[in-house]
């Protein structure tokens, strides 16, 4: 489905491509997305939206009732991607000078995409994050603002901090709050399929250049049972964390290796995540700045036998 929408604001930067990749959506949800979407306040944006469920269709109607103020463009080729190739795929498909990632069950204040853009303008800057509150099944309010609530600085850092190093480890952004230049990002793809988009996204744009952290909370972030995940996630045994969560790490590095090969920092990325690999105690502890929240759970792990992490995973699982 592809339709012209009407644009009725009388000034933009350069277009918007919203990206939208569905895996059974809730219509409740869905719904209230959309709508949230459509009411946007920036001028110029077009809607991507990729199947990633072969078997469910795209509720064609839906989407003509809710978003009214501009162009749809829907693709449902019976693929199965994942969410990281889907989102590559709507990236390389998109004809905006700026993309924003979009989950199905959010909501987005109207002012989000205009304020991203206002201050990716105004700092000359490749990407902004912006803050996000969060809110429950039934749309109630959680949490005001991550930022304040958050003590790490994953989600609290600046405007201009160096966090290169530890946003190879980490995700400090989560992709509904990240809108970013389309050509600084297709210039890292591919993205590696066993690592989340935004994980990637945000490691490789801040070697890209100024990324605009944003305290405003733009979106309310639903957390609902199907769509929270976590480290132990996929994870059955011992083996499974090191290949699941930090090898995929040191196959991106060696991708960013190719872009940025006299990054000073790289020798020390690089040597982390082989400590990681190996449960090397004193290359965790020696490269600990690099990976606060992990270092002593991965210190841990390496001491725990495999039969005893099972049993752990199974106690854990129960109480879930």
């Amino acid at each position: 489905m592809n339709r012209t929408g009407k644009g009725f604001y009388p000034h933009s930067a350069g277009k918007v491509s919203i990206l939208l990749s569905l895996y059974h959506p809730d219509p409740v949800f869905l719904k209230e997305q959309l709508i949230s979407l459509n009411e946007q306040d920036y001028p110029d944006i077009e809607l991507l939206v990729w199947n990633d469920c072969p078997e469910e269709k795209i509720d064609y109607e839906l989407f003509d009732q809710c978003i009214t103020h501009f162009p749809i463009h829907c693709y449902d080729e019976g693929i199965n991607l994942g969410y990281t190739k889907a989102f590559e795929r709507l990236t390389e498909l998109a004809t905006g000078e700026y993309v924003s990632y979009c989950d199905q069950d959010d909501i987005w204040l109207s002012s989000k995409i205009r304020r991203c853009i206002e201050e990716i303008e105004k700092n000359n800057a490749v990407a902004a994050v912006c803050d996000r509150s969060l809110i429950d099944q039934n749309g109630n309010l959680v949490c005001k603002s991550v930022r304040d609530a958050e003590t790490g600085d994953r989600f609290t850092w600046r405007t201009g901090d160096h966090i290169t190093p530890r946003a190879a480890f980490f995700s400090y952004c989560t992709g509904m709050t990240l809108v970013a230049k389309r050509e600084e990002i297709v210039r890292f793809l591919p993205l590696n399929s066993k690592l989340p988009h935004d994980q990637q996204l945000i490691f490789f744009l801040s070697a890209a250049g100024v990324i605009v952290s944003m305290e405003e909370a733009l979106v309310k972030q639903r957390i609902h049972g199907n769509n929270s995940s976590g480290t132990l996630a996929g994870i059955s045994k011992k083996e499974d964390y090191y290949i699941k969560r930090c090898i995929p790490i040191d196959e991106m590095l060696c991708r960013y290796e190719k872009l940025h090969p006299d990054d000073p920092e790289l020798s020390d990325m690089k040597e982390c995540c082989k400590a990681r690999i190996q449960g090397d105690v004193f290359g965790l502890l020696k490269y600990r700045r690099l990976i606060p929240e992990l270092y002593k759970y991965e210190i841990g792990l390496s001491f725990c036998p495999g039969f005893l992490f099972v049993w752990y995973l199974r106690q854990r699982n129960k109480k879930i």
